[in-house]
Formats: C-alpha cells, structure tokens, sequence
C-alpha cells in the first residue's frame, strides 16, 4: 500500500486571526487511554503515516476484534460470500446507505452466530457504500449475483443523492423475487426508492416487510421515511412495509402519527435503539487499537488535544462545514491536533483536501487510512466534530463529546430534525470559529468526558441488536400448530393445576434455561474499556429477554 496522507502532531505555536490562544483554554486534556506524562508542552516535529504506522493500527484492529469475537473487515474491493444457498434464505437484509449499513451489519451477524435460531441469512448490497462496508461478509451478495445486471448508481461527493430514485425494470424484480424462493422476512433500509420496491414486492408475495429507520432524529423527510409508510416512494397507495423498526421513541411516534392521520391501518412502529451503540462500546473497549490511533493520529504527548471531523456526503452545507472546521485548523496551536475521517466509501477526501489546501492546513490534518473504523479514531480523540452526521450520538455513547459544526443557516434545521438531542444540551452546535473555541473550552472543563447515560432523555432504547435478533427470528419462525393439536407446555399446565408462583418460576426455568445459556453473549474479560464513564454498567444483548 502507498504511503498515506501526512500527519502532523501538533502545529506551529501561537494563536492566528486574534482568537483566544486555544493552550489557555484546552490545557491538561484528559486523553484516552493515558499517556506518559511530559514535563513541558513542545511542538512536535512533521510527521507522516509509514506502511508500519498503518500496519501496527492493521494488527491492533485484528486483534481487538478477534478478541471480542468481531471479525474485522477492511473497506477493499467488494467480495461476495455466500453462506448457503439462495433458495435456502429466509432472512435478507437489503443494504445501500452506511447508516443502515453499520445498523443492521450486528443484527445479521448475531443471527449468523446462533444457529438455533431456525434462520438463514442473506445481505443484498446494492451499492457503495453497502458492498464495501459488507466486504467479505459471510452471506454478502448483489443483485448480479441474484442474475441481475444492473449498474445501481452510488453516492458521490458532487452528488450524494446518487441513486435514491433508481428502481429495478419489471424483469429484474421478478428474477429477485425468483432467486428466493425461500424467504420470509424481508429488512431494508428506508432511504432508497430500489429498497421500497423490493419490500414492496415481497409483501404483496406474502413475506413480512420491515423498514429500519436508522436515523438518530425526530423528523420524518417526506420523500425518504413518510414515503415508505404512505406508499408514496413508489407512488403507490399503500405501504411499502408491514413493520417499521426506528432509533428513537420521539420517530416511533412520528411514524404511528402520520400513519394514524392518513387512516393507514396494519403497519406495526417499534422503536429499537441503534445496534452501532454497540459496536461503538466494544470499539471504545478495543485498548490497544484506540492506543495505537491516537499514537499516529495525534502522537505521544499528553498535552496534546486530539480532536477528529467525521466526514459526510457532500453538498453545500457539507461544504460549509469543512470551510469552518479548516478555519478552526488554521486558528489553533500547538496544543491541538486535528483529524479528518472520512465517510465509508469516500476514501479520498477530494472535495476536503481541496478546501484544506485553500486554508492552508494540509500539512496540519491527519486524513483518517481506509480500512480504519471511525469508531476508534473517535475512542482515540479528546472531541469529535461533524456537520451533522450520526456519530455524534455515537461518540456521546461512548462518553466523548461531540459538536455539530455547521453554518447559521443550517442551525434551525438541525434544531427541527434532531429534536431533543440538541435540545436537551447533549450534542452542541457551533456556527463559528469562535463558538467552537468556546465549546471545545466546556469541553475541556468537563475533563473531556460525557455523561453517557444523559442519552436516556434522548428516547433511544438499550439493546438493540438483542431486540432486533429476536424480532426478525419471531416473524420468519412459521406460526405453531393449533393449540388443540399440540401438548401444554409446563408452564401452561402448572398455571392451568392452579400451582404457586415457586412452581411456575421453576417451570420457567427450566423451559428457558437452555436458551439462557445459548443465547447470552459473554462479557469479554482482560480488556480495559475506554468508554468514558465512570460507572461501569452490563450491556451485554442477548435474546432471553425477548423469547
């Protein structure tokens, strides 16, 4: 692999444009994991990412994942892994966008894990950045795969609406429905039209439909969620999904009011939370590679503020907010160090090196390698900075503070879609230079630490790659014999004997104890967690609650 972009660890002393030196304001950052104390604070000398940087940060992933049970996959060109047979799927999950992408990646893994579950699991990827964050996915597949050749257009930076319209011809969508005679339950992402046929398609066959909703807002776009519930994503009349599974209790609510107020009966709205929470915690646990990104990311020194920019699609506003965070970069000093992440499927930042190299800061931010997750560059980081992207949530459930850097006309808007985490105070936004120099300042104040569990006001439930697991294995299990026909489980015949409740939790017992034990994942040990947090709390997802 070629050399990647420099690096520099912190940049000339002394503040610019008359700003407040940042030292005042950022000094004594908490890092995480600690560093070796230095006696002063000194500007680090030029450096660049070598091969063997980006080896040691390989290996320390490969490691951590292998010890968490987490296989690691590098974002290369797209393979296709199929674990069974098509017509041996029950389960397919339909994947083109990264937010839905990173949310339903655990759900069919965990189904993949536990063989138990009667399921067989299939992911349709219909184009970046799906097929490159499911490379080497067991199950994997696209459409040419299924006897469909279609060229699904991507998301690029000039345009990030790529493809959001595009829909399979009659033919086409008869030959997928074809290639799967088996399947029962159909889970799409909700962003694109193609998702919506799809869905649409095989629950007119008869197979359940369940649109996930991956957004961290209350707000519901018109021509993305509402269109999959109305039916107007494909200009039809009825819905597209027969279930809708969101992030949030705030766009549960959402979703069932406008079903009720257009008299849409049958379609079942359960908020589930974010099974990303989940990866995040277990990146944030991953101490040796959080170690080794903040080594090459922002170097050794303890004083040194390492704070990273998630990127995001592209477009005007997006631009706006790189412009702002490049004038951050030109106007803090060596004290801070900056990071640019960019969003999966993006990997050469274009568009950001260019408004980079207009502030003259190019030498002064770390392009964030390919193949590295932004999960732990953020573990790694004092700050974590977007436009607006869903890692902020992120980052705050993983204890690190996160900001919305953004220009003032987009403020208004964020404060409508994303509701009660702007409102509460858990993510901030900042529309300046200044705002942001003041915000990284409470920040620091804090020790550089969020209170995670203030995401509770936030409405988004706990455990959600365990809860959703268990919903798809109950729709795609076929529904039981007649009661007349089968033998009363013990817990019905101690109920119906009139037995105490010490007999009944006996019975329940040993009904489920086996599953208990099957299903429960164990809490790795011998890992120190860097979730921020100093409370230490059992998240661990597993089905029996459900079952």
């Amino acid at each position: 692999r070629a050399v990647l972009a420099t690096l520099v660890v912190a940049a000339a002393s002394g503040a610019s444009g008359g700003l407040p030196p940042p030292r005042a304001r950022w000094a004594s950052p908490r890092p995480h994991p600690p560093h070796p104390p230095t006696s002063t604070l000194h500007t680090a000398p030029r450096r660049t990412i070598q091969p063997s940087h980006r080896e040691h940060l390989d290996s320390s992933a490969r490691s951590g994942a292998e010890a968490s049970g987490r296989v690691s996959r590098e974002a290369t060109t797209p393979e296709v892994f199929s674990a069974a047979p098509l017509d041996t799927i029950t389960v397919l999950f339909v994947c083109h966008d990264a937010g839905e992408s990173y949310g339903l990646q655990p759900v069919a893994e965990q189904l993949q894990l536990q063989e138990a579950t009667g399921v067989t699991v299939g992911i349709l990827t219909l184009a970046r950045p799906a097929t490159t964050i499911f490379s080497g996915f067991p199950g994997a597949m696209t459409l040419e795969s299924l006897g469909v050749n279609v060229r699904v257009l991507s998301p690029t930076p000039s345009d990030p609406t790529a493809g959001r319209t595009q829909v399979l011809g009659p033919s086409e969508l008869q030959a997928v429905l074809r290639s799967l005679p088996a399947l029962r339950v159909v889970v799409v992402g909700m962003v694109y039209a193609m998702q919506a046929q799809l869905a649409s398609a095989f629950l007119r066959a008869g197979r359940v439909s369940v649109g996930y909703w991956d957004s961290f807002g209350t707000a519901l776009p018109q021509g993305l969620g509402q269109g999959f519930l109305t039916g107007a994503a494909l200009n039809q009349t009825s819905p597209t999904v027969s279930t809708i599974l969101t992030v949030t209790q705030a766009a549960a609510q959402g979703f069932s009011s406008v079903a009720k107020g257009k008299g849409i009966d049958g379609v079942t709205v359960k908020a589930v939370g974010s099974p990303t929470l989940g990866q995040w915690a277990e990146a944030a646990a991953n101490t040796s590679a959080v170690t080794a990104t903040r080594h090459v990311l922002y170097g050794d020194n303890r004083s040194t503020v390492g704070v990273v920019f998630a990127g995001g699609y592209g477009g005007a506003d997006y631009n706006a907010s790189i412009t702002l965070f490049a004038q951050l970069v030109a106007a803090a000093n060596g004290s801070a160090a900056f990071a640019f992440a960019p969003h999966p499927g993006y990997g050469n930042a274009s568009v950001e090196r260019a408004i980079f190299a207009l502030h003259n800061v190019s030498n002064r931010v770390t392009i964030v390698p390919s193949g590295v997750e932004t999960s732990t560059v953020v573990a790694a980081s004092n700050a974590s900075l977007s436009g607006g992207s869903s890692v902020g949530v992120q980052s705050l459930a993983i204890g690190v503070p996160a900001m919305f850097l953004v220009d003032e006309a987009v403020e208004a808007g964020l404060n409508a879609s994303w509701g009660v985490v702007l409102t509460a105070g858990l993510l901030r936004v900042a529309t300046s230079v200044e705002s942001a120099v003041a915000l990284l300042g409470e920040f620091q104040a804090a020790g550089w630490r969020f209170d995670r569990h203030r995401l509770a006001t936030a409405g988004i439930p706990s455990n959600a790659t365990a809860t959703m697991a268990s919903i798809v294995v109950r729709l795609a299990t076929p529904s039981p014999p007649s009661r007349s026909h089968t033998r009363e489980s013990p817990v019905a015949v101690a109920v119906a004997a009139g037995c105490g409740g010490v007999i009944l939790c006996a019975c329940l017992y040993s009904t489920l104890g086996p599953y208990a034990q099957r299903y429960t994942s164990p809490t790795p040990s011998g890992r120190q967690s860097n979730i921020r947090d100093d409370e230490s709390d059992d998240d661990s997802e597993h089905l029996l609650g459900s079952l």
